[in-house]
């Protein structure tokens, strides 16, 4: 399982557009790529959180994630945007 899904150019370049609603060719080109694979992520982001929810259940995943604080907002921010995607509501 790969560690990220942006690389840290892309995220530096993201997050700089949030804040300045800059963009270059290079910041369209991550908005294709996000268009293109939103799908496939939303697919394999419920697979996750849907196995996690199962190792939970079975008490196999406590002492797993560190700062599990900040994972558990994190799971509940992933789900709610994957529940609005699902819906066609934009996030």
């Amino acid at each position: 399982m790969r560690r990220y899904i942006f690389t840290e150019n892309e995220r530096r370049l993201l997050e700089e557009w949030l804040k300045t609603g800059e963009e270059n060719q290079t910041t369209r080109d991550a908005f294709w790529m996000i268009r293109r694979n939103i799908s496939p992520l939303n697919r394999d982001l419920r697979l996750m959180l849907e196995v996690i929810r199962e190792l939970k259940k079975e008490r196999r995943w406590s002492g797993r994630v560190t700062e599990s604080s900040e994972f558990g907002s994190t799971f509940r921010l992933v789900e709610s945007a994957l529940t609005r995607l699902r819906s066609g509501k934009t996030t």
